[in-house]
């Protein structure tokens, strides 16, 4: 997830490689900023708070649901598995409150 947000390609067409290192959008656009922000969370295991989870879960299955279906950016299921990454960590991990 860390990595699909630093890297997110929908706004960077013909370009090499190198240039998606520093020009990603992550801090202007939801998807790749929530992309990161899950990715880190579950690598620090949820944060110990069930409810830091549900509200990335949520936030991240709004917009990879409306940017996937209405704005037809496709690669935003990567961030819909990530929401469910985080719902599933909220239940089962035990985190508190």
């Amino acid at each position: 997830m860390i990595g699909f947000g630093w890297l997110y390609p929908h706004f960077l067409d013909n370009t090499t490689s190198l240039v998606y290192l520093y020009a990603a959008p992550t801090g202007l656009i939801p998807c790749p900023t929530l992309s990161i922000v899950i990715g880190f969370t579950l690598i620090l295991g949820g944060l110990g708070s069930r409810s830091w989870c549900l509200v990335l879960a949520m936030m991240g299955l709004f917009y990879g649901v409306f940017g996937a279906a209405r704005l037809g950016v496709r690669i935003d299921g990567v961030l819909i598995l990530g929401a469910l990454a985080a719902a599933c960590a909220a239940v089962t991990t035990g985190c508190k409150q």
